[in-house]
């Protein structure tokens, strides 16, 4: 599902996709990476050009494999605990953060 540029500020309403695989929310207002609980079956989740700040709200995503968040003012520091996903895919992004691939 893709809902770029449509100036999202919050990830809801999506509870109910539970099968939703692939997730684009490139270009729009978000700060905070959550409202994803339920989308056990997500493995794509792009969220570049936000504001997110941190990454918090992944800690059930475990198929999550690619995990893009280029564009966001991101402390690279803080890639660390990301739940069930591991540092092996990170390649940093000068310009703001972070691709992510299990």
């Amino acid at each position: 599902m893709t809902l770029s540029d449509n100036e999202i500020s919050k990830i809801e309403g999506l509870g109910a996709l539970t099968n939703l695989k692939s997730l684009v929310l490139d270009g729009n207002k978000i700060t905070k990476i959550e409202g994803l609980g339920n989308l056990s079956n997500l493995n794509k989740l792009q969220l570049n050009n936000n504001n997110i700040t941190e990454i918090k709200g992944l800690e059930n995503s475990t198929e999550l494999k690619i995990l893009t968040l280029g564009g966001n003012p991101i402390n690279p520091n803080l890639i660390e605990k990301l739940g069930g996903l591991d540092d092996k895919g990170y390649a940093y992004d000068p310009q703001k953060f972070v691709n992510y691939c299990r």
